[in-house]
């Protein structure tokens, strides 16, 4: 992506590349969902200033602007027979695993969700919610320089099989 407007146009393209391998329209959905939270995060939390902070966390999720140099945001998709990949690559390595872990680990059956206050963009609630769709994620970062998220969608015929399909979320850093 070359400008944050491009990112409907990516997830069109994820769509069609699904469709076109005769993918469940369900897990359709669940591929095309989790690709634009990773966009989302890739293209409004990984931004990271010299010195040190997010420069793009609290904008408008509408807002458009352009993405020049390691700004620019990769999508790759990749399938086979049993399994799909769908990438998401930023040039930042802004990762950061406690921030992931907190995200990934919530357990929202016994506490109410209160959202961030003030004018604090994003709820906080879409990695949460793609790991609960019965995906596999894999994290792999290099601060400072890029940072993968590739979700894993079974290729199953029927959504019950993708249900019961193998899960997972690894994160794979060079932080000691």
């Amino acid at each position: 992506l070359a400008h944050s407007f491009e990112r409907q146009s990516a997830l069109q393209q994820v769509q069609a590349f699904l469709e076109g391998r005769g993918v469940n329209p369900r897990i359709i959905r669940i591929g095309v969902e989790a690709t634009d939270e990773l966009l989302m995060n890739a293209l409004f939390d990984a931004p990271w200033s010299e010195a040190g902070g997010p420069y793009r966390k609290y904008l408008s999720r509408s807002e458009g602007f352009p993405l020049d140099g390691r700004e620019r945001v990769t999508v790759r998709m990749a399938a086979n027979e049993e399994l799909i990949g769908i990438s998401v690559t930023d040039g930042f390595g802004s990762l950061q695993r406690a921030k992931v872990l907190e995200h990934l680990c919530q357990d929202l059956r016994f506490t109410q969700y209160v959202p961030p206050e003030g004018n604090k963009a994003g709820a906080g609630l879409g990695l949460h919610r793609v790991n609960q769709q019965a995906v596999a994620l894999l994290f792999s970062s290099q601060p400072g320089v890029k940072t993968e998220v590739t979700v894993f969608l079974n290729n199953s015929k029927s959504f019950r099989e993708f249900r019961l399909g193998f899960c997972f979320f690894s994160i794979l850093s060079g932080e000691a």
